[in-house]
């Protein structure tokens, strides 16, 4: 990420670069090139460990336990790679057939992480 300050107008425009997991291309990997597919990918790692977390938190007494946002954190990725969300949705198969290539749990599915339903994800 990359930011740069406009001194005369005082704002701060702030440049994603977006993560490309060339590592997982073929022949190391099943993943695409397509960026969709990458923000999935990025989705994915960032959601299981946001979903381990929750599965065996550790808390601090008097602290509240950690709850998490997926369907902000899906839409947050896609909006970070430059993508809609409803087209990372059709590389799930493909996140799936990679994350158990490199013997990893697969992302559980349920409405509250996978988001497979189109109309559930619009954006303004």
């Amino acid at each position: 990420m990359t930011n740069a300050y406009d001194s005369e107008m005082g704002k701060v425009d702030i440049v994603f670069n977006p993560v490309l997991y060339t590592q997982l291309l073929a022949p190391f990997g099943v993943l695409p090139r397509d960026i969709s597919c990458h923000a999935l990918w990025h989705y994915y790692i960032t959601g299981m460990l946001n979903w381990e977390d929750e599965r065996d938190p550790i808390v601090i007494v008097g602290t509240k336990d950690p709850t998490y946002n997926y369907k902000q954190l899906f839409t947050s990725i896609a909006t970070m790679y430059g993508v809609q969300p409803e087209n990372m949705i059709p590389f799930w198969g493909v996140v799936d057939t990679q994350a158990r290539l490199l013997n990893l749990p697969v992302m559980p599915n349920a409405d509250r992480y996978r988001f497979n339903k189109t109309p559930e994800i619009k954006t303004q």
